[in-house]
């Protein structure tokens, strides 16, 4: 792509510039950059702070069909299997393409979308009434059978889905009839709609899978709004509507162009070339180019998603508890936060501190105040006086997830424990991280459907996705408790407990939740961005030229 075009060689000097003094930042002091920011309230049963547009759109005589949105994707889908994906740009090929039961509304709420109504007869069976008519993209009919296939698929060990430990209580699940299931859980199970609800749990052909011999990680098929008519890695990703799609006059798009620009610099002469028609960016810097200049609309989002460290609980010395609290204590995660991500966010715990119904205030957690002297009592009394040496992995596909790296290993240095950084490509991150191939791992974790996924799922001795080998009997009391308790309130009691001993036990450091910015030309109509990074307004999506 040509970088040419007027203007485009000042901006990207900028964007160079901004990373040499992000890079030079980290070897600073926790004031470097001590910018003001703080994550409104989001998630779940909270309203979300509404993305608000630095330049306001024009006005427009209403919705129209057609056209083809181009947008810029950072990075090659890792795989195209709803039930088996892990990564963000996985998700957003699949969850165009496929259905899920429910779905999440623009305030985080649980809403009908395959599943138009429900019943709960008692607090183990739940009667699922589908929407009738519905079509894969093929022309073949969605029914209950595909619906039945679909969650016993994601639970047969030999899918190996991530998502299996969502839904573990599963005892039985019936097609009663074409529309209409039946789950029986094996206990109450509090999680059970919103498990359902979540957008790596899509609703996959029961023919079509079985006629790809279980294998459809690099081919879609499904009752979404789009379908995929074109993947060319690392170049493009083609989208058409999808002719069968059930909800009337949608999608308004004719199709989406989704090219494959991996560097901030790349999509930012796209975006000023006028290549794209909308990027996406975790960099303020990068934002702060187009804010003001009323040839771009800027979103700014806060986002579920949050920094982490997953720390492998089953090699020593970090299956030794005091080590990871050790770790734990020498953290300073306010610099995290403004060296990294610029001030903009909140410091976080296990539940993401934007979940303000569940997360506990981080005023709970002895450790998140950094005492250097108790880290290096903890590794004493843990046989390691002098400290110890330890890798951790990171990928560069995202500043963030290095920049935490670098501020991690100098902070590690008071301890004495010397942080061996290993770069590793995206997708074999990602290998390694669901085979816990790993000491240590820096990896953005994505907001959740459910208080369970950011406890049971991750941190349950019997969970598929305990990547970090966490094994603690009274964990696990805990987190099978909260999963069985009904009422709302009791059961937040025992997610507080719950998230005290995951901080004692430190299977994971925890930083911050953080901001996105959306970089969209005026005429894309109907943006409404969500702070789970899901993108279903897509289908409502309309281009205003």
């Amino acid at each position: 792509m040509s970088t040419e075009q007027p203007g485009a060689e000042g901006y990207l000097r900028d964007i160079a510039l901004s990373r040499r003094r992000f890079l030079s930042l980290l070897s600073m002091g926790a004031g470097a950059l001590a910018l003001e920011g703080l994550l409104s309230g989001c998630g779940p049963a909270v309203t979300p702070t509404a993305p608000v547009p630095t330049v306001a759109p024009t006005k427009a005589a209403g919705p129209k069909k057609g056209g083809i949105l181009v947008t810029a994707a950072e990075t090659n889908p890792t795989g195209l299997d709803p039930h088996k994906i892990t990564s963000l740009a996985s998700q957003s090929v699949v969850e165009q393409t496929y259905d899920s039961l429910f779905e999440l509304d623009a305030n985080l709420k649980v809403v009908p979308r395959l599943c138009k109504s429900y019943e709960t007869p008692d607090e183990r069976t739940y009667i699922l009434h589908l929407e009738e008519n519905v079509k894969f993209s093929d022309g073949t009919d969605l029914t209950s059978e595909d619906v039945k296939f679909s969650i016993e698929r994601i639970l047969d060990p030999k899918t190996a889905s991530p998502r299996a430990s969502l839904f573990t209580q599963v005892d039985k699940v019936e097609a009663v009839d074409k529309s209409t299931v039946r789950i029986t859980t094996k206990v109450a199970y509090a999680p059970m709609i919103n498990a359902l609800a979540s957008a790596f749990n899509q609703i996959v052909s029961k023919k079509f899978v079985e006629s790809k011999g279980g294998n459809i990680d690099q081919v879609t098929m499904g009752s979404g709004p789009f379908k995929v008519a074109e993947y060319i890695p690392d170049q493009i990703i083609r989208f058409e509507r999808n002719p069968y799609y059930w909800r009337k006059d949608r999608p308004l798009l004719d199709g989406i162009t989704s090219k494959i620009i991996p560097d901030d610099q790349g999509r930012v002469a796209a975006l000023r070339a006028k290549d794209v028609d909308e990027a996406w960016f975790i960099d303020a810097k990068v934002a702060d180019l187009f804010k003001g200049d009323p040839e771009y609309v800027v979103y700014e989002v806060p986002v579920l998603t949050h920094a982490t460290t997953w720390i492998n609980c089953s090699k020593p010395p970090l299956n030794n508890v005091k080590v990871r609290q050790a770790l734990s204590y020498a953290l300073n995660r306010q610099e995290f936060l403004d060296t990294v991500a610029f001030g903009k966010g909140v410091v976080t715990g296990p539940i993401p501190a934007p979940e303000k119904e569940w997360a506990l205030p981080l005023s709970e957690y002895p450790s998140y105040k950094q005492d250097i002297a108790k880290a290096k009592s903890l590794l004493a009394e843990a046989g390691y006086p002098n400290g110890f040496s330890v890798t951790l992995k990171v990928s560069p596909q995202y500043v963030l997830d290095t920049g935490n790296a670098q501020v991690l290993q100098r902070q590690l240095k008071a301890i004495g424990v010397d942080v061996k950084l290993e770069s590793v490509e995206w997708g074999n991150l990602l290998s390694a991280w669901t085979k816990s191939d790993f000491e240590m791992l820096n990896l953005l974790m994505l907001g959740q459907y459910d208080p369970d996924g950011y406890t049971w799922g991750r941190f349950h001795s019997k969970s598929p996705a305990n990547y970090a080998k966490i094994a603690d009997p009274d964990l696990d009391v805990l987190l099978d408790k909260q999963r069985t308790t009904i009422d709302r309130a009791a059961r937040k009691k025992v997610l507080e407990d719950a998230q005290r001993k995951i901080v004692d036990l430190s299977p994971m450091l925890f930083y911050y939740c953080y901001y996105v910015w959306g970089i969209f030309r005026p005429y894309v109509k109907g943006v409404t961005p969500m702070p789970n990074s899901s993108a279903p307004y897509l289908m409502n999506l309309w281009l205003d030229k």
